[in-house]
């Protein structure tokens, strides 16, 4: 390099240096602010235009999410009203589906292209279903329920709904592609920029490194004159004796000049030491001040090297931080949809049990219908024997009440399989619920993972909240549904006791009309034959009450499985709340440190500018934990702001 700066310094340019040292410098300090100045300029530039176009994109996947909530409100509603007939629903309904039509036309508005035809395909396809949803409307309100239900599990209900999902995922798929492909025009642009100031720091170390050569070269060759001088007055003293006192103050002069070009090569040297430093990357060195010339080059590249070194530092922790809280947010969400699936499942296990008891509890009462039909027939046999009518009498009316009995048992056990059934039919659509609210945390999260603008974190962490909060609220409805079950299985179990009681009193009742039988051997041979019958009937009863007591058992701890899930699900929707309130701290914090950088007003309405995005940040992997939200990033004291490049 020294051999290069060699060659250089014979140059006109090297000549012009020499003799205006001042100048020189003052004019590469105000080149390095021009070049500074622009690249910072260009940074900005490129941030307002990424601003504002995936501000749009994200607006617009925003109100499709948002569509497609409200579509399943909607639905919900309806099929909850023509399931129960509760105006609360048709209410609920009305509510609602203002809003899906303000979102539908804001969608309408900002689609282009392709994903406009899609939103115009969405609009035609939620006419044709609120005009379907509200002939349901009607014919709940004439009280045909059953009929609104079918109207809204019809073909065509069914058909505009898929042709709804498809246009709507159509949207979404484009809105995505745009924003990839803004965030690879915008990430180019960032690269030109980024080589841009690169080279001009370049050029600027080269620059200075050869004023500052320059600048030493001078001060060796006053060395030497000074040298040269002090042999030339050596050689005259003795011819110039009564100059003398006239040469010692040249001397201290001299002295003196040597003594300041001596302190000036030192400081060009460090100044020299700390370009070199920058060359090679690293920013941590630090320029000593003076009050010579060389003090304010020194004082200026030492502010340069630590606003750098601080922004740098503060947007790079910052991006990983948030990248990483993302990442976990879209692992909880994966989370929660798994438990609502688990509760699906364990909602049709137990809806399944409930059928395999209502069709024993079926079994049951035909085979009690066939024992009193035995004992029709045996009671005529009984009059054809006038020494055992009385005994045998007596013996069949016990035998009747105690299958009546049976028979009422039976009866009040299919009712409450009947509503534990109902109960199952509520969960299910409970789990329906659940996995909606799943799919748009969800979609939520995929969201916050591919967002880089503060202000839209914490729009999304307050999404979040409301969908915990809604998870939260299903969930406790699930729990208080549980304990109603548990009470009406409950009330099972005793009422197929009382029945397995009940079968025990008639076995004893046919064992003693068996011994009567053998006394009479001619007269009561058909008796004995009904009565085996009877018997038989009897053991039948007993084994469907056992399988159904076994069903009650499997149901109840199926019932219990769901009560664990649900609980599981609550846990993960607060974990969700919780770190979505730690993505909005950290966001806020950040837009708190990049109120550093200031620009004139004039600067900041005229012209667009774009925040570098990070290139690749280290995803999650098994905690969600990671944030650190006590993290400072306070701006740097001592420099007034003009006015900020981002407010909160």
């Amino acid at each position: 390099m020294k051999s290069q700066f060699s060659r250089l310094s014979s140059t006109p340019l090297a000549h012009a240096i020499k003799t205006h040292v001042v100048e020189t410098v003052a004019t590469s300090v105000a080149l390095s602010v021009v070049l500074l100045g622009s690249s910072t300029w260009n940074v900005w530039t490129t941030y307002q235009g990424f601003k504002n176009s995936v501000t749009n994109q994200v607006q617009l996947r925003s109100t499709s999410d948002e569509v497609v909530y409200l579509d399943e409100v909607l639905t919900m509603s309806a099929r909850m009203a023509a399931s129960t007939g509760d105006p609360m629903w048709e209410a609920r309904y009305w509510e609602n589906e203002p809003k899906l039509s303000k979102a539908l036309d804001i969608v309408t508005q900002m689609s282009t292209g392709q994903s406009k035809a899609e939103s115009e395909k969405t609009d035609a396809a939620n006419d044709r279903l609120i005009q379907i949803e509200e002939q349901a409307f009607q014919l709940i309100k004439q009280g045909q329920k059953e009929e609104a239900f079918q109207l809204l599990l019809g073909t065509d209900y069914q058909d505009n709904k898929k042709i709804y999902s498809n246009a709507i995922q159509n949207t979404i798929a484009e809105v995505r592609q745009g924003i990839d492909q803004e965030l690879s025009d915008y990430s180019n642009r960032l690269l030109w920029a980024v080589s841009f100031t690169g080279i001009s720091c370049v050029f600027l170390v080269a620059g200075w490194s050869f004023i500052l050569y320059v600048v030493r070269q001078d001060i060796r060759r006053r060395e030497e004159a000074e040298a040269e001088l002090k042999a030339s007055q050596q050689s005259l003293q003795s011819a110039y004796a009564a100059l003398e006192s006239t040469q010692q103050d040249l001397a201290q002069q001299a002295q003196s000049t040597q003594e300041t070009n001596q302190v000036l090569e030192q400081d060009v040297g460090h100044l020299l030491d700390i370009v070199s430093s920058l060359e090679a990357g690293d920013f941590t060195a630090q320029a000593a001040v003076s009050d010579r010339i060389t003090g304010l080059v020194a004082d200026m590249l030492n502010q340069f090297i630590e606003e750098m070194s601080r922004v740098i530092a503060t947007v790079n922790a910052t991006a990983n931080q948030v990248n990483l809280g993302a990442n976990d947010v879209e692992a909880l969400a994966a989370a929660t949809s798994q438990l609502a699936q688990q509760q699906v499942e364990s909602v049709q296990r137990v809806q399944q049990l409930m059928e395999a008891v209502n069709r024993l509890s079926q079994d049951t009462l035909e085979q009690a219908k066939v024992s009193s039909e035995s004992f029709q027939v045996a009671q005529a046999e009984v009059e054809q024997g006038e020494s055992e009518m009385t005994a045998m009498t007596d013996g069949f009316q016990s035998l009747r009440i105690g299958t009546q009995q049976i028979t009422r048992r039976v009866t009040s056990l299919n009712a409450f399989v009947e509503m534990a059934t109902q109960f199952a039919q509520a969960q299910k659509r409970v789990a329906s619920l659940t996995r909606v609210l799943a799919f748009n945390a969800s979609m939520v999260a995929s969201r916050a993972a591919e967002q880089r603008d503060p202000e839209q974190f914490a729009t999304v962490a307050r999404e979040f909240e409301a969908i915990a909060g809604q998870v939260n609220d299903l969930a406790a409805q699930t729990n208080q549904s549980l304990e109603t079950l548990q009470q009406r299985t409950q009330q099972i179990q005793s009422a197929v006791s009382g029945i397995q009681d009940d079968t025990q009193e008639i076995n004893q009742l046919v064992d003693q009309f068996t011994q009567r039988v053998d006394r009479s051997s001619h007269s009561f041979t058909n008796l004995k034959r009904v009565t085996q019958q009877m018997t038989q009937l009897g053991q039948q009863v007993t084994q469907s009450s056992e399988a159904i007591a076994s069903a009650a058992a499997r149901t109840l701890q199926s019932i219990e499985d769901i009560q664990g899930d649900g609980t599981k699900t609550e846990q993960q929707s607060r974990l969700t709340q919780q770190q979505a309130q730690k993505m909005e701290k950290i966001a806020q914090q950040l837009l708190d440190r990049m109120q550093f950088f200031t620009l004139n007003a004039e600067s900041t309405a005229a012209t667009p500018w774009i925040a570098p995005l990070s290139a690749a940040t280290p995803a999650a992997e098994d905690t969600v934990n990671l944030l650190d939200a006590d993290a400072d990033y306070s701006p740097v004291a001592g420099f007034e702001a003009e006015q900020p490049l981002i407010t909160a």
